[in-house]
């Protein structure tokens, strides 16, 4: 009888993997809904040890703990008194442009998804919410935002590279001039 050759196929990257040093030991999510248990079981279900999740009643409240504490996500649902999450969602990308922003509903419209995510939302999701889902739907977030910033730094690394490179070559061309007109001169 001959042993057959056992495959196992390596689970992906969890999100602790995909992020920073210096983040690994949490992910700080923020959960915005008015309804109270929706945020308990965001709470729950983003529990340590990988996620810190703090929670607000409404987009205005979101706000005033977005201006005290740094957050990797902020999950928003979209119809609330005070601040509707597309309101806050307006409010938030400018002002936190790395921050993954995913919008929650209870209501199952795509015009509605749509409308969100060209303003700037990373995923949609349709309550009842599913662990697993949200676990996904954030974790793609998160990793789409931190390719973003990557892309960023190296685009600001290339800009800086160029200008030296043109710095230089500028120095160059003038030395090249200079000498070429002193020669002139003896000539």
């Amino acid at each position: 009888m001959t042993a057959e050759k056992l495959t196992l196929h390596p689970e992906p990257p969890g999100i602790l993997a995909l992020l920073p040093a210096d983040q690994r030991a949490v992910l700080r999510v923020l959960a915005v809904d008015d309804e109270a248990p929706a945020c308990k079981l965001m709470a729950l279900l983003l529990g340590p040890p990988a996620f810190h999740c703090a929670t607000a009643s409404n987009g205005a409240e979101a706000l005033r703990i977005l201006a005290r504490e740094r957050f990797d996500v902020l999950i928003s649902d979209l119809y609330m008194p005070v601040m509707s999450g597309m309101e806050l969602l307006d409010r938030v990308r400018p002002l936190y442009p790395h921050m993954a922003f995913l919008v929650t509903t209870g209501v199952d419209d795509v015009e509605v998804g749509v409308q969100a995510m060209r303003m700037g939302a990373d995923d949609y999701l349709v309550k009842p919410l599913l662990g697993g889902a949200v676990i996904a739907s954030l974790e793609s977030a998160v990793r789409k935002r931190q390719l973003e910033k990557e892309v960023e730094s190296y685009r600001q690394h290339l800009e800086e590279m160029v200008e030296e490179r043109t710095a230089q070559l500028q120095t160059a061309l003038q030395q090249v001039e200079t000498g070429y007109e002193h020669r002139s001169e003896e000539h």
